[in-house]
């Protein structure tokens, strides 16, 4: 059932309502904020309620590009983006960890010119080396990050802020495997197989590659493929995890990425019955 298309305020909030048969509430079980197109088979503009609104009825149901869900308990609910109907985990479980190195130089010799979405496991010294920390301790090399796995049309992106200038590191969808962007890495060595990018080459307009990371701000965001022409309807980048590397960083020593979900879009359904006039 739909409950009618969302009016945006100045502030970039969201608001909506809309009068229901009492059986229909009492049954409702989900709210789903969805972004709805007539460009999806199954909707047609319609006039909508008694203000002349005009609206997108659904013929076949709410459209593939679900935002936010709430589940409804005790007439009421909070809107998140880990509900089930959505990407079905607990926020509060993102974490992350991060390493500065530069893989595809072969003498490694800036080494703070990288980034790898990493942690290196000193645990076992017995296995294959894959990395070496400063002090040549021979470690394993794990996924640094700990993310939801996503549903088709989602996916995740790094990024490093050097000089104000915002610089994608890649997308990807596993956290244990390669992205699909490596742009900027040197010719020579070879990439750690984990989300992450050097900064040698092919450097954007007001930049100089390679670069030192120290000082800078990265992050880790969230994206879905919404339909051709629209624009983000979340009017904000959704950024899951977020750093400041330190100013005194080192090379091939962990960093700890810092929760941000708790900046994510939200808010709240409640559900108000009136028996009489």
């Amino acid at each position: 059932m739909s409950m009618g298309l969302l009016h945006q305020h100045e502030d970039g909030s969201l608001t909506g309502s809309r009068d229901l048969n009492l059986g229909i509430l009492q049954g409702a079980q989900t709210v789903l904020i969805t972004m709805e197109t007539d460009s999806v088979p199954g909707y047609i503009i319609t006039e909508r309620d008694n203000q002349g609104q005009t609206g997108l009825d659904s013929v076949e149901g709410p459209g593939p590009y679900k935002l936010i869900a709430a589940k409804v308990e005790a007439n009421g609910g909070t809107f998140t983006l880990g509900s089930e109907e959505v990407l079905d985990f607990d926020l509060d479980k993102i974490s992350g960890m991060y390493i500065l190195d530069t893989p595809t130089d072969p003498d490694r010799s800036d080494p703070t010119s990288g980034i790898w979405f990493v942690r290196l496991d000193t645990t076992n010294t017995t296995k294959p080396s894959s990395v070496q920390t400063p002090t040549d301790t021979i470690v394993s090399m794990l996924a640094g990050l700990n993310l939801p796995v996503l549903p088709a049309d989602w996916y995740y992106e790094g990024w490093v802020e050097i000089n104000g200038i915002a610089v994608s590191t890649g997308m990807f969808t596993k956290v244990n495997t390669n992205d699909n962007d490596s742009r900027y890495a040197a010719e020579q060595g070879s990439a750690f197989t984990f989300p992450g990018e050097d900064f040698f080459t092919n450097a954007p307009v007001g930049l100089t590659f390679p670069t030192d990371l120290s000082g800078c701000k990265t992050y880790i965001s969230l994206m879905s493929d919404y339909p051709a022409g629209s624009e983000n309807p979340f009017n904000q980048p959704l950024v899951l995890l977020e750093a400041q590397i330190p100013a005194t960083a080192r090379g091939r020593t962990v960093y700890e990425f810092q929760n941000m979900t708790g900046t994510l879009p939200g808010g709240e359904v409640k559900i108000s019955i009136k028996l009489y006039d």
